[in-house]
């Protein structure tokens, strides 16, 4: 057994990963491991250690795209798997969890789609993240937003997302989008990030916005995304597979068009 072997297999790896994400990094930071003095090491004994966290989170990633593919048969582009589907925390115990609190076992996808919402807009304050991590802009894992009861957009739509995979809803059902809205009574537009869902009663997207434009409506009486002109363009969306690019095409007025996978790191 090698050292990474035994650091996936130890209470280390385990605990890390269902409270903060692997180490705390976002995977922005996780890239910068090598410029990162993790443990005031010496040169010689950071450099090891940076090799080494850098080649656990490969091994890492490998483990969680071979589960999904095992588990839904879809099939992962590895090269194309670094993304903002990292900050997707599935499988995670502590989430599974908590989608299983809020679920009952002979729920409809749609009603367990619903139940979350409600529960995230009953249990999750909306904070600025400089109010919440002291930072302009901060993505948190949903781990942390669980834990904080706090977040922006995007941190309570990641949490929305991986609880609805928790709950065993399709992952072919579920997008969060990275796009811009009307923000305002003036019609302002600004940066948002939000949650939809692709309900059974007629395969149409609806929105899950926990934020910007929460709402208790039933799901089967949403109005469909692509007919909603509060949400205006899209830059990219995630699922489960990854993130897929829109640069040329509108995801929201045309949800079926086809995008293109890519490694937002690269």
């Amino acid at each position: 057994m090698n050292d990474i072997e035994r650091l996936a297999g130890s209470n280390w790896f385990n605990s890390g990963q269902e409270e903060w994400g692997v180490l705390g990094y976002t995977p922005r930071q996780r890239y910068l491991l090598p410029e990162v003095n993790l443990f005031n090491l010496p040169n010689s004994g950071r450099n090891r250690t940076n090799a080494l966290v850098a080649d656990l989170l490969g091994k890492i990633r490998e483990i969680r795209n071979s589960f999904i593919e095992f588990q839904y048969g879809f099939q992962i582009d590895q090269e194309s798997s670094s993304d903002y589907g990292e900050y997707l925390q599935f499988p995670n115990r502590k989430i599974k969890q908590q989608a299983e609190a809020i679920i009952d076992p002979g729920d409809t996808n749609d009603e367990k789609a619903y139940k979350i919402l409600q529960w995230v807009l009953d249990n999750i304050e909306y904070q600025s993240d400089l109010e919440t991590y002291g930072m302009e802009e901060y993505w948190a894992y949903p781990v942390m937003t669980m834990s904080k009861k706090k977040g922006d957009c995007e941190d309570g739509a990641f949490l929305i997302h991986s609880l609805m995979l928790h709950a065993g809803i399709p992952p072919d059902r579920i997008r969060t989008y990275g796009g811009y809205v009307i923000a305002g009574d003036g019609a302002s537009t600004g940066g948002h990030g939000w949650t939809v869902y692709r309900r059974e009663t007629d395969d149409e997207w609806v929105v899950l916005d926990w934020s910007y434009f929460p709402s208790r409506t039933a799901i089967d009486e949403r109005m469909p995304m692509k007919e909603d002109a509060r949400y205006i363009d899209d830059y990219f969306y995630v699922s489960l597979l990854g993130t897929i690019e829109t640069p040329f095409t509108n995801k929201i007025r045309n949800p079926q068009a086809v995008g293109r996978l890519v490694d937002v790191f690269a």
